[in-house]
């Protein structure tokens, strides 16, 4: 029976030998923390929930956006002075009860990005106004609604025009109530706390297909859904959804599904251009437990699975970036530091062009929950923001990018 099991494992999950192996390629990194008094603070509270990066005031340099749910000041962020020095603005003075879940989006239409937050212990889904250019160090933004109702528990968010009327749309995990849903934008956005809603799945726990990551750290339980990311995977011009192992594509007024691997569902994804030509790859690693990266490329109607690194445990970030800029995307990945894992490593994966990746460590023995990466002091290079989910907290940790 035992040699049964194994062999109907490996027939439906083959391995492809295109593993990233450790390589010769270093950089150079400074790391700075709020341990060594290099940052300030962010706040006092105990569980630090999300990271956003990006250029938030439109100058050129990214600053970076912490959350937290257990205190206030609840939302901070860092906008970077001189040499190697940030300044802290809060953005939410109040407490909230924020999940594992928040993003940037132009929800205004006033040319920059504002905060998309969504609640993991409230039914909410909260939204700031960049207040840019009238920032002020002491002064919170505006806090709006999209969703004010409804059941609690929202892990992951995007933004994308996903059925091409020029305007994008809000999805999100709703675990509370095992769903999936777009929210389209309302004519005034400062004034409607609930958007209309379409729920384009719903899911439950009577079983699933055998997973590829092994037992879960904490649980999450049969048939338990979460990431997402966007991407036009069918190369039509309109951006498409991707998550629970599937694609949605909008078509005839509702939204199809399309299957990618529905046996490595409860995942951290995204979609990119990781081999020339065709559509683009999706990449998949589980965020809450131990398994594989996993790119799929597509290949005359099929999905075909190619594990690109072995093993990883709790590797809640995963980015596509191009971090040489060498024209091809390259791969983040973070394990989380929990008391359990001593050992999580921050690294990158080199896309060589040539379908192979090679690994190259930042951090051996220090992970990071839903790791930032942007060019955060201004050089023209990315830089690494990293931060605990409940280890050690309150804590912030720059590695920033000093060359080869």
């Amino acid at each position: 029976m035992k040699l049964l099991i194994i062999f109907l494992i490996f027939i439906t999950f083959p391995i492809m030998q295109i593993t990233a192996q450790p390589g010769a390629v270093k950089y150079r990194w400074t790391h700075l923390s709020t341990e060594y008094g290099d940052i300030e603070v962010p706040f006092k509270g105990k569980i630090q929930t999300d990271c956003i990066v990006d250029d938030l005031n439109n100058d050129g340099t990214d600053e970076f956006i912490i959350v937290e749910c257990t205190d206030r000041p609840s939302v901070v962020m860092y906008v970077h002075q001189e040499r190697k020095t940030w300044e802290k603005h809060v953005i939410e003075r109040r407490s909230i009860e924020a999940g594992e879940a928040a993003v940037l989006a132009d929800i205004d239409g006033d040319g920059d990005k504002d905060l998309v937050v969504a609640g993991g212990k409230s039914e909410q889904i909260w939204w700031w106004e960049n207040p840019h250019p009238k920032w002020n160090t002491s002064r919170q933004w505006k806090r709006n609604y999209i969703k004010k109702s409804g059941v609690p528990l929202h892990n992951d968010i995007a933004f994308g025009d996903f059925n091409g009327d020029g305007q994008e749309e809000c999805a999100f995990w709703n675990q509370g109530c095992n769903s999936l849903f777009i929210a389209e934008k309302p004519e005034n956005v400062t004034r409607t706390d609930d958007w209309p809603l379409t729920e384009i799945f719903e899911y439950n726990t009577d079983g699933q297909m055998l997973q590829r990551s092994k037992e879960s750290v904490i649980d999450a339980g049969i048939n338990y859904h979460e990431g997402m990311c966007t991407a036009d995977i069918d190369l039509d011009g309109i951006v498409d959804l991707i998550a629970g192992g599937m694609w949605f594509k909008y078509k005839d007024g509702r939204y199809v599904q399309n299957i990618i691997d529905k046996g490595y569902i409860a995942t951290r994804v995204c979609a990119g251009q990781l081999v020339s030509g065709g559509r683009p790859e999706v990449v998949m690693i589980t965020g809450e437990s131990e398994g594989p990266l996993v790119m799929y490329e597509y290949k005359n109607g099929v999905w075909e699975p190619e594990i690109i690194h072995r093993n990883a445990r709790r590797a809640h970030s995963l980015k596509l970036i191009d971090f040489d800029r060498d024209g091809d995307l390259d791969i983040l990945l973070a394990e989380m530091r929990t008391i359990d894992i001593r050992d999580s490593k921050i690294f990158f994966l080199l896309n060589n062009s040539n379908r192979t990746f090679e690994r190259m460590d930042v951090s051996i023995n220090f992970g990071s929950h839903n790791t930032g990466i942007g060019d955060i002091d201004g050089d023209g290079d990315y830089d690494i923001v990293a931060k605990p989910y409940a280890w050690d907290t309150p804590r912030i940790d720059l590695w920033i990018n000093e060359g080869k």
